[in-house]
């Protein structure tokens, strides 16, 4: 993290959390501690074994010790990547790190060439490497029913452009796949039906 970006995200207030979102967005966590070390570091399940050199304050579930603006959800059924998305109720954001891709613009031709071969290039979606992450597809589709249930209609993925408005239905048809066999209850079928907070 180079001093440029450091004072961006100070601008924005106090560093008060770090948050390792999943087993595979961890390279610069320590990078990011030495710049904000009065933050508690909080980490997807299973990443402390991986990273024994971070000191971390918690693991990620469905409480959060920020309180309950940003509410983190964790995607089960894919334990190679256990990732936890989040939703910031105040803006009406979705978040996520791995679990969905938006990339538009063009990058290198290896880079392009990965993408496509991979269904991650030119919509928002799911990429063919995670989908084959999952191990255990009533439970991934089951968390990623109770993420359509939340309120948000805006994503930020790590990969790709923001979608500024309908995401949502952008994300269920991302996740169709998934979803397609999911038993839903009569009052779920529609993901604007509201439901019990997780």
């Amino acid at each position: 993290m180079d001093d440029a970006r450091a004072t961006q995200i100070g601008e924005l207030g106090p560093v008060e959390f770090l948050v390792a979102p999943n087993l595979f967005h961890h390279l610069h966590l320590p990078a990011a501690v030495e710049r904000f070390p009065e933050a508690e570091v909080h980490a997807a399940p299973g990443l402390e074994r991986k990273r024994p050199d971070v000191t971390f304050a918690g693991t990620l579930g469905v409480a959060a010790p920020w309180g309950d603006e940003i509410q983190p959800i964790p995607i089960e059924g894919m334990p190679t990547f256990k990732e936890v998305v989040f939703v910031h109720r105040p803006s009406g954001s979705l978040l996520v790190a791995d679990l969905l891709f938006n990339l538009r613009r063009r990058l290198g031709p290896a880079v392009m060439t990965y993408l496509r071969l991979t269904g991650g290039y030119g919509r928002v979606t799911q990429s063919r490497v995670l989908r084959l992450a999952v191990r255990d597809r009533p439970a991934a589709a089951a968390s990623c029913l109770r993420v359509l249930c939340c309120p948000f209609d805006r994503l930020v993925p790590c990969h790709g452009e923001i979608v500024e408005q309908g995401a949502k239905r952008e994300v269920e048809k991302a996740l169709s796949w998934l979803l397609r066999d999911l038993e839903r209850p009569p009052d779920a079928q529609s993901v604007n039906v509201a439901v019990p907070e997780v």
